[in-house]
């Protein structure tokens, strides 16, 4: 769903695309996902729609909500019997159709579909944003620079500088990056495995000027140390 006077809010944006991104697995799995956007452009924030499905977030509504409190409730009611909203109401498909909720008395307009889903917010996240991750792991790697536009500093307007002149190859960059990465891990765990290693044989290895001794249970039942190179014939009485 959607409500239009919430589309560039980030919470929102978040909301659009989980519900996109669910809906197009469903459909890469030959299921139906009924997507809609609720388009009134009045009392059309977050939960105002309960009004006309649970009576709650009440509102005076004008003419034409009035007309969407008749067939609202409908949709929900037959999906929920039926599977299917309404004959009007068809699956997203590849065009990323949708079910604008939308009524003007004086125009004429009524509910219908659309196609392009929150398109603006989509295709950065979805499709834009991805390929810029790849683009700031590569310049990075490739010793670019990253800087915000000054004016809004938001993540749309990110700058990225490349000041390598060497890599050229988008492909060879990341590879030559992992690599560094699981060679240092390599180095750091060989070295803790050495110093364990050294540790265990300075303090833990056989030595004649260390006393060993060992805790045995005596034949009364009473524990008693001993050193097993000195009192093995002992230890063999004992038992």
């Amino acid at each position: 769903m959607h409500f239009a006077d919430q589309t560039h809010v980030p919470e929102s944006q978040g909301l659009y695309v989980g519900v996109y991104i669910t809906a197009r697995a469903m459909l890469n799995k030959g299921q139906r996902a009924f997507v809609y956007s609720y388009d009134q452009p009045t009392h059309n924030k977050h939960t105002d729609d309960l009004s006309y499905l649970m009576g709650i977030h009440l509102f005076e509504q004008d003419e034409n909500e009035k007309e969407i409190a008749k067939f609202y409730p409908q949709l929900f009611l037959n999906f929920s019997k039926y599977g299917e909203p309404s004959p009007n109401w068809k699956p997203l498909n590849l065009k990323d159709r949708y079910y604008s909720v939308e009524v003007n008395l004086t125009s004429g307009r009524m509910p219908a579909m659309r196609n392009h889903y929150e398109q603006e917010t989509i295709d950065f996240w979805v499709r834009k944003a991805p390929k810029i991750d790849k683009t700031i792991t590569v310049a990075k790697a490739a010793g670019g620079k990253m800087k915000w536009d000054k004016t809004t500093g938001e993540f749309r307007d990110l700058i990225v500088e490349d000041d390598s002149t060497a890599a050229t190859n988008e492909a060879v960059v990341p590879v030559v990056v992992v690599y560094a990465s699981y060679f240092h891990s390599l180095l750091l765990l060989c070295f803790v495995f050495l110093l364990g290693v050294i540790l265990s044989c300075c303090f833990l290895s056989d030595s004649s000027s260390r006393e060993e001794r060992v805790w045995i249970l005596g034949p009364d039942g009473r524990g008693m140390r001993i050193d097993p190179r000195k009192d093995l014939m002992l230890a063999k009485q004992l038992f």
